[in-house]
């Protein structure tokens, strides 16, 4: 009997090592220090470009305003192991087979797609890292008929998830999206009448900023119209990038991305911001800022109808001149210091934009006396004078 009760008493042990053996650990959150982002106001009016600047950062603002949560918990904080977890936990997952993303699972209503790294952005690049930074929440074209999404599926994401504010827009139509977002018809109109509907540009209002915001339109291989709002922020060291798909006019699909700038990254963009808003003496700036009231407003010449410069009052403006720039080009003018400049004639140096990055520069002179400018190329290629319209 005592021989029997030692063979039961060590068959005990071994099933309960085996038991908690087979547990997995709780996959616990990691420490992140959450970034504090300014809400920033639309404009009472939207007239001139500068305007429509400040409503796209209104726009993109709100809607990335507090980040992405899963079942509650940060984006920022979880390991993919987690996310997994979290899944595993609560939904009914009919998949999760990937060798491409670190998490990959579907539910009887989502698909999700995570991984730990950030692709390259206009700046520099980023390596994976061990937190997830990019997610893709999916709703198959298949699930849904006739440009809706089921209000369960709907409920179920939004219970789910809170991807700043863009959540709210599944389902809903480009228009309804539009609206839900703040972006005005105006807003609209405006960006898509920009070459490859594209607009970027840094901001200094508040430390260093960079916004950049498009929209994309065609037809898939199946002649479904496809739809892309693309908006992207970096403010206080921390870079987002979110896109919003939809598919005959219905949102099925966000896409978001964000790294946490080391101190490093953080210099290399500090720099390049700089070079953008490069500081002048006091006299230069006296000297601008007589001149700058002259620009500002809309200039054509009568070399090419189709050519015309716009400029703010920050001497930040637009500028179309075929076969100089590819359609129209976000410009900035800087006073040009290494040049005589008299009473006559004021000469600034224009940068050309793309994605933030500058990609040429032409010379702009100013003329006092006749209330003209002529934009000519480093080289002297080309030479044309511009009057103003308003």
């Amino acid at each position: 009997m005592k021989k029997r009760t030692s063979i039961l008493l060590v068959a005990l042990i071994m099933l309960l090592g085996m038991s908690v053996s087979g547990c997995k650990a709780k996959e616990e959150l990691r420490e992140y220090t959450q970034v504090s982002h300014k809400l920033y106001p639309m404009p009472d009016k939207i007239e001139t470009m500068e305007d429509h600047l400040d409503a796209w950062q209104s726009v993109i603002s709100n809607v990335l305003d507090g980040g992405v949560t899963f079942k509650g918990a940060p984006l920022a904080a979880m390991t993919p192991a987690y996310m997994i977890q979290a899944a595993e936990e609560s939904e009914d997952i009919n998949q999760r087979d990937s060798m491409v993303y670190d998490v990959d699972f579907s539910t009887g209503n989502y698909s999700v797609y995570a991984k730990t790294e950030v692709h390259d952005d206009v700046l520099f690049g980023f390596t994976p890292g061990e937190v997830i930074s990019d997610i893709s929440l999916y709703v198959s074209p298949r699930d849904y008929k006739d440009g809706s999404i089921e209000a369960e599926t709907i409920e179920q994401i939004e219970e789910d998830f809170k991807i700043g504010n863009a959540t709210n827009v599944i389902g809903c139509t480009t228009e309804e999206m539009l609206m839900t977002l703040g972006i005005t018809p105006d807003m609209f109109n405006t960006l898509r009448s920009m070459e490859d509907g594209e607009m970027s540009w840094y901001g200094n209002s508040d430390g260093y900023t960079y916004w950049e915001v498009s929209f994309y339109e065609d037809f898939d291989a199946t002649g479904d119209l496809i739809h892309r709002l693309n908006l992207y922020r970096i403010e206080n060291s921390h870079y987002q990038h979110i896109m919003i798909s939809a598919q005959n006019k219905c949102v099925f699909n966000i896409d978001y991305s964000e790294i946490f700038y080391t101190e490093e990254q953080e210099e290399k963009f500090t720099a390049k911001a700089k070079a953008v808003f490069a500081e002048n003496n006091a006299d230069e700036i006296t000297e601008a800022a007589i001149v700058e009231a002259d620009l500002a407003g809309n200039w054509a010449t009568a070399e090419d109808s189709s050519a015309y410069i716009e400029l703010n009052n920050n001497n930040l403006g637009l500028l179309k001149m075929p076969g100089v720039t590819d359609g129209v080009a976000l410009i900035n003018l800087w006073l040009d210091t290494e040049e005589t400049t008299d009473n006559e004639c004021t000469m600034f140096e224009v940068e050309v934009l793309s994605f933030g990055e500058v990609v040429d520069l032409l010379e702009l002179r100013y003329n006092v006396k006749d209330k003209s400018i002529t934009l000519t190329d480093k080289d002297n290629l080309f030479s044309y004078v511009f009057y103003k319209t308003n």
